[in-house]
């Protein structure tokens, strides 16, 4: 009974002493610089988690929290920003710098199996090894770097390694962001910001010169819809304006228009449709001090901007009588150019 005893209070001790270590993430550092002793090291995505001085050239941090779906970073006094993932495990702090070298940190796993620690530090050493090989001190080339972050992102589009890598690809056209967002995974598809991007610029192929025009129901906000088309009259060209009471330069366009009107108003009917407005009363002022001599109707629910794949204002969007879309721009000067080709 006594034996059976002890060992109940030794196995209760071992698991004890488990549960006291227990934790889902933990990072330690060793060998660093004598200058950043008594600095602190600091965990942060948005804000900062936790922090730790660093004594010895080394420092331990243990949090429970993991993130796994997002890029943390640890900061040392402002000096180091360095990028990891918050997954579980033990990992350590890892200098590849040659002697002589500043330090090249990165976070890597501490029994070897690869983590997405591990991919991300192979992206960055990769990325680096590029690097190194331009001796002129400017910034590489994105032809150079663009196969290696491409990579990357193809293999681990479903995890947030792939996302940092596609952010970081210089694409160079629309078509070429396209086609690798389309053929990616679930992390890189269901980031907000690059599904954003991505239907902006579908939207915008789709409504590019040449092609059909898109056919929109503008509604304002006292539920008055009208289309489009309803400003589409026979034989005439339509020169859809989007501007908005507060843009500076869509106001200043005002007055080319203006004398685009008196000079071409028998071959060209100008639709102006409000858009991305801070309210009602502020796009009623505006219209009233304008006092524009054409159809000014009001998108409050910006359908027409989602659309046509627009991002900035003014934008004129000139479609033919036929329908299809002639000229795309941010210029009335370059309205009035080509409306001077056009038979009148």
């Amino acid at each position: 009974m006594k034996n059976l005893l002890t060992l109940a209070l030794i196995l209760a001790a071992i698991l004890t002493s488990c549960q006291q270590e227990s934790h889902n993430f933990s990072l330690s550092a060793k060998g660093l610089p004598a200058d950043l002793n008594g600095k602190y090291a600091f965990l942060q995505d948005d804000v900062v988690l936790d922090s730790v001085q660093i004594s010895d050239g080394s420092f331990r941090m243990v949090i429970d929290s993991l993130t796994p779906e997002i890029i943390s970073y640890i900061n040392i006094d402002d000096q180091v920003w360095i990028p990891f993932v918050r997954e579980k495990g033990d990992f350590v702090l890892r200098n590849s710098a040659k002697e002589g070298e500043s330090p090249i940190y990165s976070v890597v796993s501490k029994r070897g199996s690869e983590t997405l620690n591990d991919r991300l530090s192979a992206l960055m050493d990769s990325v680096r090894m590029v690097s190194a090989l331009d001796p002129s001190g400017l910034p590489v080339k994105s032809e150079l770097t663009n196969p290696i972050y491409l990579h990357a992102a193809q293999r681990n589009s479903d995890n947030i390694v792939g996302l940092w890598a596609f952010n970081y690809v210089d694409f160079g056209s629309d078509s070429a962001f396209i086609q690798a967002y389309e053929q990616s995974g679930g992390m890189i598809k269901n980031d907000e910001s690059l599904r954003f991007k991505y239907d902006n610029l579908k939207a915008k192929e789709t409504t590019k010169v040449g092609m059909p025009y898109t056919d929109v129901s503008l509604e304002d906000w006292n539920g008055n819809s009208v289309k489009v088309s309803d400003y589409l009259t026979s034989g005439k060209y339509l020169l859809v304006d989007l501007w908005a009471s507060w843009c500076v330069p869509c106001r200043e366009a005002m007055p080319l228009l203006k004398d685009l009107h008196k000079k071409y108003g028998n071959i060209v009917q100008i639709l102006s449709v409000a858009v991305w407005e801070k309210s009602a009363e502020e796009y009623a002022k505006a219209v009233e001090e304008l006092r524009l001599p054409w159809n000014v109707v009001a998108d409050s629910k910006d359908t027409i901007t989602k659309t046509y794949g627009v991002r900035e204002i003014p934008t004129l969007i000139l479609i033919s009588p036929e329908g299809t879309i002639l000229l795309r721009t941010h210029s009335a000067s370059e309205v009035t150019d080509h409306l001077a080709t056009l038979p009148r």
